[in-house]
């Protein structure tokens, strides 16, 4: 891996078989994942001075290692992530806990078991708590929002209790709202925990810290030969993007001519014809997940293929594991149009051929 401030003179976007922005989680796992898995070569181009994301994490003057962007704690219930992150950190050994202190009483956050025997008392919050898990189950999660769709005066007063004594407050020290400028889907997410696990994040298998940091792990991650990252670079200067289409360099990709995709002289004629109006084409690897995706952001402005007695044929339609992307909205695209027009134009002599390609055939009988 190569960390780079600013991008080099005569950097070529083309040399690369994928464009990653961004060096958050998302941004460094897809390239980690691209690179080992694909053998891509991929550049990670980061708007900030540094990796990691709002996870970046730095010494103080006191040594003293602070997430710059708040406080980010570990914690999935999904072993297959645990595993990969495994791979470039070990863990230290953290359980968050969070305790509130409403009305001079320390009580766990989220509220759960021993929550409402604190605020209620023994025997009321013992028989709320037994309301709740009647209605839900034990070891559960469940926003205060569900709690009031049952018209149950005791879990509405549950519901009551902890929007009042914890959100209310929470919200205007940390956020300068009251929960009415806020939409009610947002508060209604508060959580009660039905059980007696104290910890911030209940039930989550996996949780603890770092043991050298979130950067230090995401260095470790964009290790790789394959990877170039970028930093100070905001790939806005490099991508012109309007609301329907995605240009990276004024570029036309196409599949490269390995395998199941020949070098036929109609397809080596439209790219001729493109580079000719402007266009720079690139043959490349091209994922048809990557197509799909840009078709369900509106950015796949026109597909066509291209073949000796088709010329050039239009794309209507793409199907991908039951995915179905319209294209164009049925629509024959300008440059497929132009393409089609400018080929057989030349073939049937209704415009001049100015590449050479007609060749009179004599005749012998």
């Amino acid at each position: 891996m190569q960390i780079t401030s600013g991008l080099p003179e005569g950097f070529n976007a083309g040399a690369y078989d994928m464009i990653v922005v961004g060096a958050g989680y998302a941004g460094a796992v897809c390239a980690r994942r691209l690179a080992e898995t694909i053998g891509y070569r991929v550049a990670v181009l980061e708007r900030r001075s540094h990796i990691a994301g709002n996870a970046y994490d730095c010494a103080d003057e006191a040594g003293i290692l602070v997430h710059e962007y708040g406080p980010h704690i570990y914690h999935t219930f999904n072993e297959r992530v645990h595993n990969f992150l495994s791979r470039f950190t070990k863990w230290t050994d953290y359980q968050h806990k969070v305790l509130a202190n409403i009305n001079g009483t320390l009580m766990p956050v989220p509220f759960n078991h021993a929550s409402l025997k604190l605020a209620f008392g023994d025997e009321r919050g013992e028989e709320l708590y037994q309301k709740l898990v009647e209605t839900f189950g034990k070891d559960v999660k469940v926003p205060i929002m569900e709690l009031c769709k049952k018209n149950d005066p005791d879990l509405a007063e549950v519901a009551d209790y902890v929007y009042e004594n914890v959100f209310l407050h929470y919200t205007m020290k940390q956020w300068g709202q009251t929960p009415d400028q806020i939409d009610p889907s947002i508060t209604g997410r508060v959580p009660v925990f039905v059980g007696d696990d104290d910890r911030y994040f209940p039930q989550a298998p996996f949780q603890g810290m770092p043991q050298d940091g979130y950067t230090a792990l995401f260095e470790h991650m964009l290790d790789h030969d394959l990877i170039d990252v970028f930093c100070d670079v905001d790939a806005r200067d490099l991508f012109e993007i309007d609301e329907t289409t995605v240009k990276i360099d004024g570029k036309v990709y196409t599949a490269a001519t390995v395998g199941t995709v020949l070098p036929g002289v109609t397809r080596r004629s439209c790219i001729e014809l493109l580079k000719d109006w402007g266009y720079e084409v690139v043959e490349g690897k091209i994922a048809i997940a990557d197509i799909m995706a840009a078709a369900r952001e509106g950015k796949l402005e026109e597909v066509f293929g291209t073949g000796t007695a088709a010329v050039v044929s239009p794309v209507k339609e793409l199907v991908w594991k039951g995915e179905h992307a319209y294209i164009g909205d049925g629509n024959i695209g300008p440059v497929t149009q132009k393409l089609y027009d400018t080929m057989t134009g030349m073939q049937w002599g209704k415009i001049s051929d100015t590449k050479g390609w007609i060749v009179p055939v004599e005749k012998k009988y």
